[in-house]
């Protein structure tokens, strides 16, 4: 497992912000055991749980808060728009992304607006329940 451990992790390190779904990895990563495996790289912080099926490099979650940051400033409000211009994804990448940072409180939602309320030093990956 350790091998496939590692290719999953190199493969999602690669991906950064537009990782793949789990039924589009790569048919020599789809076993079985996959969903484990990204499970324990999630509890160990490599990994962060998008949605459901979707993990994404915590790493690279981190550099978009930090970038995020630089951008629009702790506290300031920003739209969809403005994020996609930090990130440069498309929507099936920056909506799932926005959802987490909702999620695990990173940034707050106010209708169509968003506010960063954590920087990206204060964010402890958590693995979902």
């Amino acid at each position: 497992q350790l091998p496939l451990l590692d290719a999953l992790a190199e493969l999602y390190r690669v991906a950064a912000l537009q990782p793949p779904d789990l039924d589009e990895l790569p048919a020599a990563l789809q076993r079985a055991d996959t969903p484990l495996l990204l499970r324990h790289l999630e509890r160990t912080g490599v990994l962060v749980r998008l949605t459901p099926t979707r993990w994404c490099s915590a790493a690279a979650v981190a550099g978009a808060v930090s970038a995020l940051s630089i951008q629009v400033g702790d506290g300031q409000a920003f739209d969809i728009a403005d994020f996609r211009q930090v990130v440069n994804l498309s929507r099936k990448h920056m909506i799932p992304l926005l959802e987490y940072l909702d999620r695990v409180g990173v940034t707050a939602r106010d209708g169509e607006r968003r506010r960063l309320v954590r920087t990206a030093d204060t964010i402890v990956f958590e693995a979902a329940e």
